[in-house]
């Protein structure tokens, strides 16, 4: 898959060159979901997840956590890199952004322009939510920031600190009571 898409996205590349439009056109490219587990496909054998657990369908960071990668050298540096967290609904608002459009009223993103360019800033999100029918009741995760809760049906809730744990692998839900009181509330649970 990785061949396949990298001579098409080159033959893609190579066509905009050929149209001398390759400097103002906008190339996005990410992906509905993390690695699959599906037919003969083994996200462990591959690594597809690296050191990210879950793949996709979890609320693991393995099957939500995916890039995002925008390329117009008339306005993007190349090379930048940024931790700004997003999510696929701040697609629609960038893309209206920089065709000269106001997104509409009602819709959940935020343009990553400013954030794209450098210049300006732009709303963060408050909070992430997500569901996904794998687990023992409806598996569910919600993120604040750096913390992220997940419940898996009637389970006590996992907490973790992806800032020093992104593979999920350490439940600090014990020793931070208040924290996992508070992303409660984003799962449905106890009021802030």
């Amino acid at each position: 898959m990785i061949s396949h898409m990298d001579k098409n996205i080159g033959l893609l590349m190579e066509a905009l060159g050929v149209w001398k439009v390759e400097t103002n056109t906008v190339v996005i490219f990410t992906s509905i979901g993390g690695a699959q587990k599906e037919g003969a496909m083994d996200p462990k054998f591959f690594g597809s997840s690296g050191p990210l657990r879950g793949q996709a369908g979890s609320v693991y960071e393995g099957g939500i956590r995916v890039p995002l990668i925008i390329r117009w050298p008339a306005h993007i540096k190349p090379g930048q890199v940024s931790d700004f967290t997003c999510a696929a609904w701040d697609i629609l608002p960038t893309a209206m952004e920089i065709a000269f459009m106001k997104p509409p009223q009602k819709t959940d993103g935020f343009s990553l322009l400013p954030v794209l360019t450098g210049k300006g800033k732009t709303n963060v999100h408050e909070s992430f939510y997500w569901e996904s029918p794998e687990g023992l009741g409806p598996l569910k995760a919600a993120r604040e920031g750096d913390w992220k809760i997940v419940q898996d049906g009637t389970n006590a809730p996992a907490l973790y600190n992806l800032k020093t744990d992104i593979g999920e692998t350490n439940n600090v839900a014990a020793k931070n009571a208040n924290v996992v009181k508070n992303l409660k509330a984003l799962l449905g649970g106890e009021s802030k």
